[in-house]
């Protein structure tokens, strides 16, 4: 089909034809056009929760400098929200689960890289299987290598409180444990 469109203004018709498109290819064309926009969304999203941390696993002390950490009580650190994945050592001695203590009111492990540490807040709903391993692994220098969202919190110290941050594991693939090795 070709659509003649009048132009000028003395009544006179020159043909000019337009894209021919059937109802399929309109349809086509806007379907294109919705998808691109939902990607540009889906892109500006993303690129809103990115950040310049790098892709490998980071030490504890690196993503306390990276979160400027100690941060005053009660205010929101810019990095709070953010998935990262950290690597250190778990400390064995520190490590509560239900499956051990079911009156706790939370499941956590503690990871260290010699200078600092950091509270892992297991929220994971199989969170067993991730006991086991820890257990199944448990000695010195028993690695882990988590992904989580960093969580802020106020902590007491002596007679004040200072901001800090943990991580809050919620799948339990996002943590792999292994034994040995040093804590980088």
């Amino acid at each position: 089909m070709i659509l003649w469109v009048a132009v000028g203004g003395h009544g006179d018709e020159s043909p000019v034809p337009d894209v021919n498109f059937s109802y399929g290819g309109v349809m086509l064309l806007r379907l294109s056009f919705i998808s691109l926009f939902c990607f540009g969304i889906i892109a500006a999203i993303n690129s809103s929760h990115a950040s310049n941390m790098p892709d490998s696993y980071m030490s504890i002390s690196e993503l306390l400098t990276y979160c400027q950490m100690p941060g005053p009580c009660g205010k929101a650190m810019p990095c709070k929200g953010q998935i990262v994945t950290i690597t250190g050592n778990i400390d064995c001695n520190n490590v509560f689960s239900h499956t051990c203590d079911p009156q706790l009111p939370y499941e956590k492990i503690i990871l260290t890289d010699g200078k600092n540490s950091i509270d892992v807040n297991i929220v994971a709903s199989n969170s067993e299987s991730i006991f086991k391993t820890i257990f199944d692994n448990q000695g010195k220098n028993t690695k882990a290598y988590v992904r989580g969202i960093i969580i802020g919190a106020d902590m007491p110290t002596m007679n004040s409180y200072r901001r800090g941050i943990l991580l809050e594991l919620r799948k339990t693939e996002d943590i792999v444990v292994k034994k040995g090795g040093s804590s980088r």
